[in-house]
């Protein structure tokens, strides 16, 4: 991450951002957008609807073991 218009971050925040980047960064949107499509959050709320925070909250916290 070196760029010029991205402010300082904190290290944990880079590493998160670079391994996002090193998995993801090379996947098609149409493959992003089926990837998440299939995960809970997204199958628990109503077409066109907002995804609440607390159920994205939940889902990251059992799939990382948080």
């Amino acid at each position: 991450l070196e760029d010029e218009n991205v402010e300082d971050i904190s290290e944990g925040l880079r590493k998160v951002v670079e391994m996002v980047i090193t998995t993801y960064g090379g996947i098609e949107a149409t493959e992003l957008i089926d990837f998440t499509h299939e995960e809970e959050p997204w199958e628990k709320t109503k077409i066109n609807s907002e995804i609440k925070i607390d159920l994205i909250k939940d889902y990251f916290n059992k799939v990382y073991n948080i």
